[in-house]
């Protein structure tokens, strides 16, 4: 008896678990019960909705209950005020973003083509003021770290000869180096046959072939080298 009770309460007999004979998933579980059904009549009071808002009626009335004194038309009667196309401008055709940026580029390289060549004719070679020294004792050097000062360019490159001058280009307005520098010896010949011995500590600066100042060093057995055991 006890299982046939429980196979009915399983839905195994007659239909199916989710059939007339189990709980069914498309409906509401029960609301749980309210807090507000326990409280006294005096509490309760407090919880009951207020009166509903009174209706007054509009002030204006609403579109569909408007009447026009004069109906809608269309625009015919009003084409003849307007201006004839042919004694209108012509219509003016806007700039393109890709346009705009051409023009003013093309406008940045006439600008400055001008200014190239009105500087070049007011330059002078010959009558600079800010030329110093001998172009031919000279020596540029390139790729110079920041924080390099004229003391320690002056202790490297004093080992080839006397200096005469040494320049460092800074920047006008921030006041930093700008990574090169000149220097002026005071003979020639210390610039042109010194400058290809540069030593292996500094091996940025390149290494110019100089025949006249480098001479290679003497070899035993001439020039085709050291007598080997085939030699008589």
């Amino acid at each position: 008896m006890k299982r046939l009770q429980r196979g009915r309460n399983l839905g195994i007999f007659g239909v199916g678990f989710w059939g007339s004979g189990g709980p069914d998933p498309t409906r509401a579980p029960p609301e749980p019960p309210r807090m507000t059904q326990f409280l006294p009549p005096n509490l309760l009071a407090l919880f009951a909705p207020r009166d509903p808002i009174p209706y007054l009626p509009p002030l204006e009335k609403l579109p569909h209950e408007k009447h026009h004194n004069q109906p809608y038309s269309g625009i015919a009667p009003y084409i003849r005020e307007f201006e004839d196309p042919r004694d209108a401008p012509p219509p003016t055709r806007a700039e393109t973003r890709e346009e705009r940026m051409e023009r003013k580029r093309r406008e940045k390289i006439e600008r400055r083509q001008q200014e190239v060549e009105s500087e070049l004719k007011l330059w002078d070679p010959h009558n600079d003021p800010n030329a110093q020294g001998d172009a031919f004792k000279t020596l540029f050097v390139a790729r110079v770290n920041y924080d390099t000062t004229e003391s320690k360019l002056r202790r490297e490159f004093e080992v080839y000869g006397p200096i005469k001058r040494i320049y460092m280009v800074y920047n006008k307005r921030s006041g930093k180096p700008r990574g090169y520098a000149f220097i002026e010896y005071e003979h020639e010949r210390d610039m042109h046959c010194e400058y290809p011995q540069t030593p292996p500590r500094t091996p940025k600066l390149p290494q110019p072939p100089n025949s006249a100042c480098l001479t290679p060093p003497p070899t035993p057995g001439g020039p085709r080298g050291p007598p080997g055991p085939g030699d008589r």
